[in-house]
């Protein structure tokens, strides 16, 4: 068995999915753990300074609208 590690783009459009699933369920205590989960991978991604820019673009590629939000 191999040892698969996702991608970071990867990582949010799962946790963006799961949250638009759950938000169009009414599913209110999933959809804030997927927004929590949402804003710790952005948080961690935007420490350091010096990569903010090209993942932002990535972020707003993947997501339009959603950096601008």
């Amino acid at each position: 068995m191999t040892d698969h590690t996702p991608s970071l783009s990867t990582v949010v459009d799962v946790l963006t999915a799961r949250l638009e699933y759950a938000q169009s369920c009414g599913l209110a205590s999933e959809a804030k753990a997927m927004r929590e989960a949402l804003t710790a991978v952005e948080q961690h991604i935007f420490r350091d300074d010096r990569h903010a820019s090209w993942i932002n673009r990535i972020l707003e590629r993947l997501h339009p609208g959603r950096m601008s939000a």
